[in-house]
């Protein structure tokens, strides 16, 4: 019913979609270009805190926005389990949880081991490697969940789907019950 407020919701949510998924590649090829130029450990270190903080923001704006959006669309337990909408949401739920894993732990080990790295000048790239795969397979999972997004627009929302299985049924059932009708119907 209030349109407004779902429309907002729809762009913080595809903004904060837009800056943690699309930040992970541009920041991943920050270290693909850091293998080959090699890049200061202390500039490195320096972006990894700093997506690192737009990130957290980004996944606390898609949690909100995308239970909201949820409610909306789905708004039962039942409609997310006995839907395609419902199924391929949770598949999205499911890489969401598991990007927010993979980020949980850039947050609270890589970007550490980053900072210490850029403290210590130390030349071992093993820090930027294991950054590297972290932070990629990260943006892989963002990657996938874009693409099970574009698999969602193209289904009807749960609450709708429902609805539209219900209203075949009740067509089907009066299409069926009108033959039957005019078959007992006495000519006069």
């Amino acid at each position: 019913d209030d349109t407004a407020v779902a429309v907002i919701a729809d762009a913080i949510h595809l903004i904060a979609t837009a800056l943690w998924a699309g930040g992970l590649v541009a920041l991943w090829s920050i270290f693909y270009f850091d293998r080959q130029n090699h890049l200061s450990a202390s500039l490195t270190a320096q972006v990894v805190q700093r997506f690192s903080r737009l990130a957290l923001a980004s996944f606390f704006l898609l949690l909100a926005t995308g239970a909201y959006q949820s409610w909306i669309h789905v708004g039962s337990l039942n409609i997310l389990l006995n839907t395609q909408y419902g199924n391929v949401l949770a598949l999205k739920l499911s890489l969401f949880l598991a990007m927010f894993a993979f980020g949980t732990l850039n947050f609270l080990s890589t970007k550490q081991q980053l900072s210490r790295w850029a403290d210590t000048n130390d030349a071992a790239h093993q820090v930027g490697q294991r950054a590297f795969k972290r932070i990629g397979a990260e943006s892989l999972l963002g990657l996938s969940i874009l693409s099970v997004t574009g698999l969602l627009t193209v289904l009807p929302p749960g609450v709708h789907a429902l609805h539209q299985a219900a209203a075949r049924r009740a067509a089907s059932a009066a299409s069926s019950a009108a033959p039957a009708a005019k078959l007992e119907a006495p000519e006069g």
